[in-house]
């Protein structure tokens, strides 16, 4: 049959790694997907903003969309840092010990 010709290998890139580091991966695989959605976002409410030209209504809605984007940004930013903090903290003590 053709299936036993076929020989596919698949590393995988967890096996070595503990759970900090896979939770560590994981982490950076959300903030690659994540920069891009809000590049594009803002990019996106600005375009919306010079389109509204002048129209108070218009203004105001793009401006809280803008400040829900800069939240959203700003708690993925902030869920990066401290969990940062928290693995480079039970790191040390994983080594202190």
């Amino acid at each position: 049959m053709f299936f036993e010709f076929v020989q596919a290998y698949v590393d995988n890139p967890l096996e070595d790694q503990g759970v900090l580091d896979t939770l560590t991966t994981y982490l950076n695989g959300i903030i690659i997907a994540v920069v891009p959605f809000v590049i594009i976002a803002v990019i996106v409410v600005g375009l919306i903003y010079i389109a509204s030209r002048g129209n108070s209504t218009s203004i105001a809605d793009n401006h809280k969309l803008f400040i829900k984007i800069a939240i959203y940004a700003a708690g993925v930013l902030g869920l990066v840092v401290i969990f940062n903090i928290v693995v480079d903290f039970l790191m040390k003590i994983y080594n202190a010990i």
